[in-house]
């Protein structure tokens, strides 16, 4: 009977502490408040973001993503720097026009020498000297499809790396044209050779030596392209086996714009080695 009784009370008690212990649970201490976020000037910009994905995928060997990641960051906020870092991107991927344009405009900007430097040696770099002379002096020149001359020989002045055209006039002397190609870095120089034009008036015979001279000439100057010719098409074979062993996408895209141009270059001189070899030998034949 005692021990029915303590049972009895010992069931309030036992509620009593459940509940003491529940409610001593809920009061948990109060959360603490998250921190205040960072204010917008602490945050990195768009344009940040977007240049050091750029260096990323520069880091990585991917030179025409990081070109993207650059263009992206100009097109926000056309800040110089983005200038100069976006022409050693296009430099590296053998667009030198482009990359020549974006160096001229960071340039102007007027950056310190700490960093004017770099730009100028990459701009001497990608736009090396070109000497231009020629037997008579004197000619006129014309580069490409440029409708100014550029001076009469000879002329040293600075051209973008990659193949040229160069255009040749005189009063007294027939016109004429010679394909180049301007290696980056390589200061490069050329010899041009007028002919005379043909008199309209004298003896047979002094026709026949003029004939005969200009013929001479042709060949020599058929001769000439011819090897010219060969060399860019070597030259144009060693670029594309770099090509095709390449292990970067970089390198596989400078690789096949130098094979392009070598091809472009020797197709030019081919052309004009026939062309003077043809006439050449058409006035040797000519001739009574």
């Amino acid at each position: 009977m005692s021990c029915l009784k303590l049972s009895s009370l010992a069931w309030p008690i036992a509620l009593s502490l459940f509940a003491g212990s529940a409610m001593a649970k809920s009061r948990k201490a109060p959360a603490e408040a998250p921190p205040p976020p960072l204010p917008a000037s602490v945050l990195p910009s768009r344009v940040e973001q977007l240049k050091s994905a750029a260096d990323e995928a520069f880091r990585q060997g991917d030179t025409l993503r990081a070109l993207a990641f650059l263009e992206q960051a100009y097109a926000t906020d056309p800040q110089p720097g983005i200038l100069a870092s976006r022409g050693l991107m296009l430099e590296r991927l053998g667009d030198f026009k482009r990359a020549a344009a974006d160096f001229d405009a960071y340039l102007k900007t007027a950056p310190p020498p700490e960093k004017r430097t770099p730009i100028e040696t990459s701009l001497r770099r990608i736009r090396p000297d070109l000497l231009i002379g020629s037997t008579p002096a004197g000619l006129v020149i014309h580069l490409d499809d440029a409708p100014e001359p550029l001076g009469t020989t000879p002329v040293k002045l600075p051209v973008l790396a990659g193949a040229h055209l160069i255009r040749f006039s005189h009063a007294d002397y027939l016109p004429g044209d010679l394909a180049v190609v301007v290696e980056p870095g390589q200061e490069a120089a050329v010899q041009l050779i007028a002919l005379s034009k043909p008199t309209a008036v004298g003896p047979a015979q002094s026709d026949n030596s003029q004939n005969q001279k200009l013929g001479l000439t042709g060949l020599g100057i058929g001769a000439a392209s011819g090897l010219l010719g060969g060399t860019m098409f070597i030259l144009m074979s060693s670029a594309r086996d770099d090509r095709d062993t390449s292990t970067t996408r970089a390198d596989w895209t400078r690789d096949d714009g130098r094979a392009e141009v070598y091809q472009a270059a020797g197709a030019a001189a081919l052309g004009v080695a026939i062309t003077a070899l043809t006439g050449g030998l058409f006035l040797l034949w000519s001739e009574p």
